[in-house]
């Protein structure tokens, strides 16, 4: 345990048990507030109330639209540039997520919505991690960030932390994910990448 010296232990083993429910705001057609529901049930207990308010949007459209709605409530002009530009598939601040599957590029057609599914839960999982890096984290997710491209994006530590949480939760729930969202084709994840399986008879 890493104590700081201005902290009382007291205050630091004292974290916060419950925040609010997460709130869905579910724009996409990619998965139904059910399986969405279902899905965040996989979670561990401490992942379920983090205050979180979870976005999705099918189309840029939907993401000019919520801006001109809502302003900055729930994207922030970054996260509204990146999303429009084709690089961003997922952002979290303050506990608000935003996700963007329409930027992951899908080549193979006859799976495109089952990967499409799987691309956008391990950019869930990847950003509700930081989340809760937020809450139970806070001095490892409060160092200061490096901006030096995509190695220094990758080399951060909240970053390798929330990547191998969304590998682990994919991996672990294999099975209950094909089920909810009827995947029945077999897949392999590698850090964020889907592959499909081909069986030769």
């Amino acid at each position: 345990m890493i104590v700081e010296e201005n902290l009382s232990l007291e205050s630091t083993l004292n974290r916060p048990s419950r925040l609010a429910k997460t709130v869905l705001r579910n724009h996409s057609n990619i998965l139904s507030d059910f399986q969405l529901k279902q899905i965040l049930n996989l979670l561990y207990d401490d992942y379920k109330y983090l205050g979180m308010t979870i976005s999705i949007y099918d189309h840029p459209d939907q993401v000019i639209a919520d801006r001109t709605d809502y302003g900055k409530e729930f994207i922030d002009d970054w996260c509204y540039e990146d999303s429009l530009n084709g690089t961003l598939g997922g952002y979290h601040k303050l506990g608000k997520i935003a996700l963007f599957p329409f930027n992951h590029k899908v080549k193979n057609k006859k799976y495109e919505r089952g990967l499409m599914q799987l691309f956008l839960l391990q950019d869930l999982f990847h950003e509700i991690r930081h989340a809760y890096q937020r809450v139970y984290m806070k001095r490892q997710y409060n160092t200061p960030y490096v901006n030096t491209g995509r190695n220094g994006y990758q080399s951060q530590w909240v970053e390798r932390d929330a990547n191998m949480f969304a590998q682990r939760m994919i991996e672990k729930h294999r099975n209950s994910i094909n089920t909810i969202l009827n995947i029945d084709f077999l897949w392999q994840s590698c850090w964020g990448r889907f592959y499909v399986t081909i069986v030769r008879q």
